[in-house]
């Protein structure tokens, strides 16, 4: 005995509709079919409410992704404005701790390694003129030879340091990222390197590219 095999389980739901389309339209008016069980007409019924939910959720990926982009943009306005704010914190505590922490700020540990090289400070990322491009800025260190990126895109959302690496190396206070994936965010941070090594690891600068 002869069995319809009609191959579903791997096609898509698009792939669903259009393997539904070419059946009806084989079977309408076919003389060796002449009452199909069900009815043509059910058939057209289920792809067109198939196509309809297609749509949908097409609309609503797209809708999505647009509200994606908003809300990485609103949490980098989040994060520059905190980032004045504890500027203006450091600045007004003179050094007092307590002062920091009735902020509701941490203090950061002093480091136990001096170097002769400080931490690059003033550190931004902001869009570069073309299309998946991010421009970097920070304020030259006294001494520094170069400077070295590293470059973090974590897919979960939750940044860990482990996820950093090395993006270039740069004999200026600037640089310029290409070829990123738009509408993804990315963090960076940037350390001098000088005669006596290399500094710390300056404030991390987020941007959606």
């Amino acid at each position: 005995m002869k069995t319809v095999k009609l191959g579903l389980n791997r096609l898509s739901a698009s792939a669903k509709s259009l393997k539904a389309k070419e059946i009806v339209k084989n079977l309408t008016g076919n003389t060796n079919f002449t009452t199909p069980q069900p009815a043509l007409t059910a058939i057209a019924a289920a792809i067109t409410d198939l196509d309809t939910a297609i749509l949908d959720v097409k609309a609503a990926s797209e809708a999505i992704k647009a509200k994606t982009v908003i809300l990485h943009q609103k949490e980098d306005m989040l994060v520059n404005v905190l980032n004045q704010l504890a500027n203006y914190v450091e600045t007004t505590a003179n050094n007092d701790e307590a002062k920091i922490k009735s902020a509701g700020m941490d203090v950061k540990n002093t480091p136990t390694q001096t170097l002769d090289i400080s931490t690059p400070s003033n550190f931004v990322a902001t869009h570069g003129d073309n299309e998946g491009e991010i421009d970097l800025h920070w304020d030259s260190v006294k001494g520094a030879k170069s400077y070295t990126i590293e470059i973090a895109n974590p897919e979960s959302g939750n940044l860990n340091v482990a996820e950093f690496k090395h993006l270039l190396i740069s004999t200026k206070s600037t640089a310029s990222v290409k070829n990123l994936k738009p509408g993804t965010r990315y963090y960076f941070r940037v350390a001098a390197v000088g005669a006596s090594g290399q500094s710390a690891w300056s404030e991390l600068a987020a941007k959606v590219a």
